[in-house]
């Protein structure tokens, strides 16, 4: 049940979930101090969620409420079969919590459709042609 995740959720993102189901979650990353790729497959159904106002969770704008249509009409309601790449660069200054949150986010974000997945794959691209990580092994 996906609307568990919401304590975690909100004060990172200031979104709440309304429903969902979450199916499966696997990842596989790879990286080093400076970035991290891989890949995260997340199934899913039945999503609908809800952005919240950062100063009060329960006040509703009409900014709040335009942002939860538009992101209701945007995203996947469901992933029964799509795999998102990974690709996140680490804040060198925050600790490595900070990085796995944001390994993690990113594969969330672009397995709902939020972050477009050929994005992330132009960015491995021109890090892998600089030399900055190694060549990927993932599937």
């Amino acid at each position: 049940n996906l609307p568990a995740l919401n304590p975690i959720l909100e004060p990172i993102a200031s979104a709440r979930i309304r429903r969902g189901r979450l199916d499966t979650v696997a990842m596989e990353a790879a990286g080093n101090e400076y970035r991290a790729y891989g890949e995260m497959k997340m199934y899913y159904r039945d999503l609908n969620v809800q952005f919240l106002n950062r100063n009060d969770y329960e006040r509703k704008t009409l900014l709040t409420r335009l942002a939860n249509f538009g992101a209701n009409t945007i995203l996947r309601k469901a992933n029964l079969k799509r795999s998102g790449h990974i690709y996140a660069e680490r804040i060198r200054e925050k600790g490595f919590p900070n990085y796995w949150i944001r390994i993690t986010l990113n594969g969330i974000l672009t397995n709902a459709g939020i972050r477009s997945s050929s994005r992330q794959e132009r960015r491995l691209r021109k890090s892998l042609r600089a030399g900055k990580l190694p060549s990927p092994t993932l599937k």
